[in-house]
């Protein structure tokens, strides 16, 4: 009873808990029909909420500073990647992402869309906007 106490605290926070919601819906996107389309898109992108909310709780709290440490953010970002690379190509989940819309007036699939470019613009390494690594301080020529 303690541990669901501290979790619905506000003075209390853990990293592992994003990270063990996210291994969860990992290991059942392994079990569920590809053709189970809202479901796959439903839990992904709410996993992909979860880690990418403790993501930037972990990164900074109100003064600034980061107050977890890089094991942390390692941990998460691995995690999201893998929720990330088990998901299909990019113009699948677009296409998917229309169907679910279409059917079932769902907007997960777009949800899911809208990460999987997010992730792919970051390891791009062309823009700055949404980087996960700090730039250089050198500039490019």
């Amino acid at each position: 009873m303690e541990n669901l106490s501290r979790a619905r605290s506000t003075q209390f926070f853990n990293t592992f808990s994003a990270h063990v919601h996210a291994n969860a819906i990992l290991k059942l996107l392994g079990f569920l029909d590809q053709g189970n389309l809202v479901d796959i898109a439903t839990f992904s992108a709410r996993a992909l909420a979860d880690v990418d909310t403790t993501l930037r709780t972990v990164r900074y709290d109100a003064a600034g500073p980061a107050i977890r440490g890089e094991e942390d953010i390692d941990m998460l970002r691995s995690v999201r990647s893998k929720l990330l690379l088990k998901l299909k190509p990019i113009v699948d989940l677009k296409q998917d992402a229309l169907t679910q819309w279409e059917s079932f007036k769902s907007e997960s699939g777009f949800v899911v869309v809208a990460r999987k470019l997010l992730e792919e613009a970051q390891l791009s390494g062309k823009g700055s906007d949404y980087a996960t690594k700090k730039p250089s301080s050198t500039p490019k020529k």
